[in-house]
């Protein structure tokens, strides 16, 4: 029915890409950004994920790797994934991310995932909450360097604490590209109204798109089957904590 991140895809036989770290970035108080070179002949679609691991690195109390967003586009010549530090403590993977230094090695594997906007024709909605703006960010980056106008785009973007990840850029963007509308908000009851409203006036003609946990996602996407919204139009990025 939807799309989410394709965990049973991970695998040993993977091909793998070294990257180079280089710089990290903090978004909010437990947000941050971390900016790799980008390997020759990688490429990867905005929305889509990739799979992580630490080069040199031998974990015991961890699993080894991380499935992130990218949020940069293959045309910054850079690669960036962005990850919240909150959701466990004492994560090795997270505390030893932290340790990075310019120059450490990181492998990336080949870019997956659905959550991509195939129809800027079509009215867009998206809804996105806390990290689950990380996917949502690469894509209107693409919109902004390509020159693009969506016919009608709608992005709901959901943080309780007020601390939105990207808020200078996002909110750059949304001033240059008419077709384009984001909106920040605080409270999950605003979200559903929102996207219930937009539901509502435009049915299936268009797009609907949630990231967020697997939670959040389910409630949002059981409301839009309730409004007759084929599951065919709608795709979701889970993020679970990790």
């Amino acid at each position: 029915m939807v799309s989410g991140k394709e965990w049973w895809n991970v695998s040993e036989l993977n091909k793998k890409y070294e990257i180079v770290f280089k710089d990290k970035k903090q978004e909010t108080s437990d947000i941050f950004s971390f900016v790799f070179t980008k390997p020759d002949g990688f490429s990867w679609t905005p929305g889509q994920h990739g799979i992580f691991r630490f080069h040199d690195y031998d974990f015991e109390s961890d699993k080894g790797y991380r499935v992130f967003s990218f949020t940069s586009v293959p045309e910054d010549n850079i690669l960036m994934f962005t990850s919240c530090t909150y959701d466990r403590p004492g994560s090795e993977f997270k505390e030893h991310l932290l340790r990075l230094r310019e120059g450490d090695i990181m492998t990336v594997e080949e870019p997956q995932g659905r959550f991509v906007v195939d129809d800027y024709d079509r009215p867009v909605c998206i809804l996105a909450r806390g990290i689950g703006i990380t996917p949502v960010r690469a894509i209107l980056r693409k919109l902004d360097i390509s020159g693009s106008n969506p016919t009608k785009m709608k992005i709901y973007y959901l943080d309780e604490g007020g601390e939105y990840a990207f808020e200078e850029s996002l909110r750059h963007i949304d001033n240059k590209i008419p077709g384009l509308e984001i909106e920040f908000l605080k409270d999950l009851d605003t979200l559903q109204d929102r996207a219930e409203a937009f539901a509502r006036i435009i049915g299936n003609e268009g797009l609907y798109y949630t990231s967020g946990t697997a939670g959040i996602n389910g409630m949002l996407i059981e409301m839009l089957l309730a409004l007759e919204i084929d599951k065919t139009n709608i795709k979701a990025d889970n993020f679970i904590g990790y």
